[in-house]
């Protein structure tokens, strides 16, 4: 686009327009390098050497080489990270009236992107942003070209209109979200609010309850919800409403929801019920079961969350700092209405053709990060319990992705107290090689072993029901 651009303007006989379309590129190198530095300034990790240490560590972007040496050289690596946090950042100095000036921070630009394309690989970028800098060098104050009196028009015109266009987007994906919700049922609670639920097909050798992890969305559990559906198993999805609770009792909101939930499917059906938590979701159903043991069969945790993670496990612990980060700045984005902007995510494209507009508008909408939001604080003030998870009354079956527990080996040990919690009817975790936390409602393979430890449950409940029974 940069190159399209400076030739329409070398081909333009119009000063006034060659100026502007020269000036458009100068604005987009200087806030490509300011908002970059400002995004890494309000993580802490940038601001010491762990962001660079990591990146340098990783197997797409790192060297063996370079992250051995600077490992051994912390104080340095800190220096470069904050060096390069002051680049970004006051890029736009540049522009200050100084000849040597915006020559010195182009210098500085080609050697950064030089030694991003050497130690990370990243050759694209030094092309690509070497594109604009002739744009900055054009504009700066050090020469004499100054944009004509119609630039400002063209980009508050610009400007005005890219806010329109999000805009609209967002007013239409709302209504579309209003008009789906309308579609689906709702089950009203005592303070006011609704559980929007899922529920395709009718209940014939079972029903599954499927309790989504953090920002889990309805359309998430399709595969799941097709392979179930083929073996008449009816699932029932539902989008938790954001809580109202203080973050230490929001989980427990959530599983008293659950325990109406549970208690309203066994009203209309009397077939077996097998609650399925995946992520986070596992634990709001460990809240619940007590309340649930006589409605439900079995329960299944999918790669779940532990009560003590948080203080258990020194990798989790790591990450809460960044995820904080991540998570506030997508929830302030969404409220400004930019969601529109955000790409899709990956699993959309394994979802049904007729679902995708409406998951991404749901994963692009300011209520889904304002609910991560709010859970994750919960999360993070909640999953802090040191003793051992209280028992189960009822089947547990834990079925974990394999490069989960590859990576931190005191995963595997908090899933096995897990699958340990009931005593009479203990079985071995159940890990799927090759499958991460979030392909894990995707992967074929995956499905397939859920799908296997959903029957079993369903069956073995199902069978000892009519044991009793007769």
């Amino acid at each position: 686009m940069s190159q399209m651009l400076i030739g329409v303007a070398g081909l333009v006989r119009s000063a006034a327009v060659r100026d502007a379309l020269i000036w458009s590129q100068a604005i987009q190198a200087s806030m490509s390098y300011t908002v970059a530095g400002l995004a890494k300034l309000a993580g802490p990790d940038w601001r010491s050497e762990k962001a660079l240490l990591g990146v340098l560590r990783t197997h797409t972007y790192g060297s063996p080489v370079v992250w051995r040496q600077a490992s051994r050289c912390p104080r340095i690596v800190r220096i470069v990270s904050m060096g390069m946090l002051a680049f970004e950042c006051l890029f736009p100095f540049a522009y200050l009236p100084i000849a040597w000036v915006p020559r010195l921070f182009i210098g500085v630009a080609v050697a950064f992107h030089g030694l991003n394309a050497g130690v990370m690989g990243l050759g694209r970028f030094l092309p690509s942003f070497m594109s604009l800098h002739p744009a900055v060098l054009y504009t700066s104050a050090a020469n004499t070209h100054r944009p004509s009196r119609l630039f400002p028009l063209l980009a508050a015109g610009a400007f005005t209109a890219a806010v329109g266009v999000i805009t609209c987007q967002r007013i239409a994906a709302d209504a579309r979200l209003r008009k789906r919700d309308r579609s689906r049922k709702t089950l009203g609670l005592e303070d006011g609010r609704q559980l929007v639920l899922d529920r395709p097909g009718d209940a014939g050798r079972g029903v599954v309850v499927l309790v989504g992890g953090l920002g889990t969305q309805m359309d998430e559990f399709d595969s799941l919800k097709g392979a179930l559906a083929a073996i008449d198993i009816m699932a029932v999805t539902y989008r938790r409403p954001v809580g109202r609770a203080a973050p230490t009792g929001l989980l427990d909101a959530h599983a008293r929801d659950l325990v109406r939930l549970v208690d309203a499917i066994r009203s209309e059906s009397s077939e077996p019920v097998v609650l399925l938590g995946y992520s986070l979701g596992a634990e709001i159903v460990r809240r619940a079961i007590d309340d649930v043991s006589n409605s439900v069969h079995g329960v299944l945790a999918l790669d779940p969350s532990h009560p003590g993670e948080f203080v258990r496990s020194d990798r989790k612990a790591a990450t809460v700092p960044s995820i904080t980060e991540s998570l506030r700045i997508f929830r302030m984005a969404t409220a400004a209405r930019l969601g529109a902007l955000l790409d899709a995510p990956p699993w959309i494209q394994s979802i049904a053709e007729e679902h995708r507009r409406n998951a991404l508008d749901e994963y692009r909408s300011a209520r889904t990060w304002r609910s991560v939001w709010v859970e994750w604080n919960a999360a993070r003030l909640t999953l802090v319990d040191e003793s051992p998870p209280r028992p189960s009354v009822v089947p547990v079956r834990v079925v974990a992705a394999g490069r989960t527990v590859a990576g931190d080996p005191m995963q595997a040990i908090m899933y096995n107290e897990l699958a340990r919690t009931t005593a009479t009817d203990e079985r071995p975790v159940a890990v799927i090689p090759g499958v991460g936390h979030d392909d894990v409602l995707q992967e074929d393979r995956a499905v397939r072993v859920v799908v296997d430890v959903i029957v079993d449950l369903l069956f073995k409940g199902s069978s000892g029901a009519r044991r009793e029974a007769s």
